[in-house]
């Protein structure tokens, strides 16, 4: 999808919306890390901007807003990554490399889990359910599995993730983690975002790219592009921001708020 010219990455043949779509979402999730760091992680900051910083933040986390429109993001983010994997040459490829970045955060975060006790590991968070689901779907284009057969997959990834998200905690779900989101020790977790439903979600994204996009060309074609180049960025470095975003905004709030007396 990138082509080097005069040794610079040239974009112009990206499909610039979803750069921009997956951008805007990517900078929702570091808002959302950033609101939990100031907000549910036990800091206690000595600042009145702190303080206030951090009392925004659990009004935000414990929200309508949050609560009404977190998982509906998280959909939207599994389903374009779908939508771009169907633009994509190499999706096994990528899956693995993913992989690769979800071991080494599933490494940092127990570690810091065990210098700071806070369930802040993450085992199988969004980055190591879309690295699976890129991994499998990889693997379905190997073997050229039809696009019925990756509706019926969909449908039924959907259907039965629904139903252990209503199921009674009660049962028995020794074999369940990290396939469905009834495992009773996913609490413990920093974040989880099981295989089931959003490997269907992720599906339906693919999918619908495959209609969407069968031409390989954008499809909105609108005005103020240039004006979204921001968003495009962090879309097209979507784990740069997701790895490094946190950290950065978290160091410069911690360091304004307590190093500078802000």
């Amino acid at each position: 999808m990138e082509v080097k010219r005069s040794g610079q990455r040239d974009y112009s043949n990206r499909i610039w919306e979803l750069d921009a779509l997956r951008g805007f979402l990517i900078l929702l999730v570091v808002f959302d890390h950033l609101a939990w760091d100031l907000g549910w992680s036990g800091i206690d900051f000595q600042s009145k901007t702190g303080q206030w910083l951090a009392r925004v933040s659990d009004l935000y986390l414990g929200g309508v807003l949050r609560t009404a429109t977190h998982t509906a993001f998280v959909v939207l983010f599994v389903a374009i990554s779908g939508v771009c994997c169907c633009l994509s040459r190499n999706n096994l490829r990528r899956g693995l490399r993913m992989g690769l970045f979800a071991v080494t955060l599933t490494v940092v975060t127990v570690v810091a889990d065990s210098i700071m006790p806070g369930d802040i590991a993450i085992y199988f968070g969004i980055i190591h359910c879309i690295a699976v689901c890129q991994i499998l779907y990889g693997l379905l284009e190997r073997i050229r599995c039809p696009k019925t057969v990756l509706f019926v997959l969909a449908v039924a990834a959907l259907v039965v993730g629904a139903y252990y998200q209503e199921a009674p905690l009660g049962m028995d779900v020794t074999w369940q983690y990290p396939f469905v989101s009834n495992w009773l020790g996913h609490k413990e977790s920093g974040d989880f975002w099981p295989l089931l439903p959003f490997l269907g979600w992720f599906l339906v994204g693919a999918l619908l790219g495959k209609v969407i996009y069968k031409e390989g060309k954008s499809v909105v074609n609108v005005p103020y592009e240039p004006g979204l180049r921001w968003l495009q960025f962090a879309g097209r470095h979507s784990l740069a921001f997701y790895f490094g975003g946190q950290i950065v905004g978290f160091g410069l709030i911690f360091v304004l708020v307590t190093w500078c007396g802000f």
